[in-house]
């Protein structure tokens, strides 16, 4: 199964969500724009009963245990454009993020291990890595394979060193281990003593990444 029909079939018979998607699949780019607003107030912001094993099986890495079903179909509604041709479908990802809600944007990084054409997405995901609004941070670091599997390791220490920053959960960022590097170790190393020199205190799971990167602590 794709993401797209195990959303289908967690989100169930929505006859409005059914259409709208029709009508995008057929390349409406104003119908996807007034969607994704729609979904919230359409569908409720409940939280979406999943099934992680199956989220695992579709796409590895998927962990969409923590999204509602207006973010669900949020991600239905984007999967539901042509991918084709690649240069349309970016500069029509691009605005819908560009013109999204918090709220919106929030479910849209939610869904980039889902959409087609990753290599386009990394400028995308580094833009909301740079977010000032910690929910947008938290979508693209936390429980989302996409950037573990594509960005460049500058740009995966900066998020992690964010998540740092802002007491985000680093066991929740998806492939860390795989992508300790000595060079975040030692921004991490280097955090660690400027927090200590403040008098402030130190998470004990940050100095104990910055160990497994390979730094020295004092």
């Amino acid at each position: 199964m794709t993401p797209a029909t195990v959303l289908q079939r967690w989100l169930g018979e929505q006859p409005w969500l059914a259409e709208r998607c029709a009508r995008i699949a057929d390349g409406d780019e104003r119908a996807l724009y007034l969607a994704l607003g729609q979904a919230g107030r359409r569908l409720g912001r409940a939280p979406l009963a999943v099934d992680p094993a199956l989220a695992a099986r579709a796409r590895p890495g998927w962990d969409p245990t923590r999204w509602s079903v207006d973010q669900a179909a949020r991600a239905l509604l984007v999967l539901s454009f042509p991918a084709a041709p690649a240069e349309r479908w970016q500069a029509v990802i691009e605005r819908c993020f560009g013109n999204a809600t918090l709220e919106e944007q929030v479910a849209l990084y939610q869904a980039l291990p889902l959409l087609p054409h990753p290599e386009r997405l990394v400028a995308r995901a580094g833009a909301g890595i740079r977010s000032a609004a910690e929910a947008v941070v938290a979508a693209v670091a936390l429980d989302n394979p996409y950037p573990a599997e594509q960005l460049p390791d500058p740009a995966f220490q900066q998020m992690v060193l964010k998540c740092v920053f802002l007491g985000l959960p680093t066991a929740r960022i998806v492939g860390l281990a795989q992508r300790r590097h000595p060079e975040l170790g030692r921004m991490l190393a280097h955090y660690v003593r400027e927090r200590r020199l403040a008098g402030r205190s130190v998470d004990p799971a940050v100095e104990q990444l910055a160990q497994a990167c390979g730094a020295a602590m004092e």
